[in-house]
């Protein structure tokens, strides 16, 4: 009786090791590029943003008269009372530098500034800069997304 050997794949060692590194290729693509989880009512928008705070420790109330660029909406209320904070929410675009200005008044005073957001797949880089203020007051980041206006000391 003769025996002979029978092959019941084709596939051999060099397969397998291609098989494995393009499965972990994939992996790591997918983990990058997955993109923002979704929140559990279905809605995203929060998720693909970054918060920026807008505390107003001075005695004096503000309202917001101008704002533009890549904000999430609706907007915080566009008045600032003493003591009040405000949370504006700015779409991240990966790969991309998402910015937008906002102007605060009140009659001799005026409070502007930029916050944005350099997002790349893993990190993200908000800031706020270009900060002005003309009037008896002052605004200074707490952080790179939270900025306190208070008064001016003399």
């Amino acid at each position: 009786m003769e025996f002979e050997q029978v092959k019941i794949s084709h596939f051999n060692g060099l397969n397998l090791g291609v098989v494995l590194v393009l499965f972990i290729l994939l992996f790591i693509v997918v983990r990058i590029f997955s993109g923002f989880p979704e929140a559990s009512d279905g809605d995203i928008s929060v998720q693909a943003s970054i918060g920026f705070d807008i505390d107003n420790s001075s005695n004096i109330s503000l309202t917001r008269t101008f704002i533009f660029g890549d904000f999430e909406q609706p907007y915080p209320s566009a008045n600032l009372p003493s003591g009040g904070r405000n949370r504006f929410e700015l779409k991240i675009e990966v790969f991309t530098v998402t910015a937008g200005v906002i102007v605060y008044s009140s009659p001799g005073i005026e409070v502007s500034f930029t916050p944005y957001n350099s997002a790349w797949p893993t990190f993200r880089t908000p800031d706020i800069n270009n900060i002005k203020t003309t009037g008896p007051i002052k605004a200074e980041k707490a952080s790179n997304t939270r900025l306190v206006i208070s008064n001016l000391s003399l």
